[in-house]
């Protein structure tokens, strides 16, 4: 983790975690980042699709063309979603010199092996 002053805020997410997942997002990729988020945090996930889908079904009973629908859709997912990867992404940063890299690798150093 950077150091605060580096950093110029108190805040965990960077500008440079926000604009790597704005490029994974044009990638196409936002479902799998909601699917990876829901996978490392499920009563979390679960908790705001069934809020967002609440929502969405609200914003279809109000009167709009299919295309404003479809970008306020859009506009909405986003903003539920991406602070939430951020912030995911920020605590596994955050933990990232004290969490193994792989399991793999972590089971490997941990085999000890006894002198002849």
């Amino acid at each position: 983790m950077k150091p605060k002053s580096a950093l110029g805020h108190d805040g965990f997410v960077t500008k440079s975690s926000i604009n790597s997942i704005k490029d994974e997002i044009n990638c196409g990729k936002l479902q799998q980042l909601v699917c990876d988020l829901i996978t490392k945090e499920p009563d979390l996930g679960v908790m705001v699709s069934f809020r967002f889908q609440k929502f969405i079904a609200m914003l279809h009973s109000i009167c709009m063309s299919d295309e404003q629908r479809a970008m306020l859709d859009r506009h909405v997912c986003l903003t539920i979603w991406v602070p939430l990867i951020a912030l995911a992404r920020a605590h596994r940063d955050a933990w990232d010199d004290v969490l193994p890299e792989d399991l793999d690798s972590d089971s490997e150093s941990a085999t000890v092996t006894e002198a002849p």
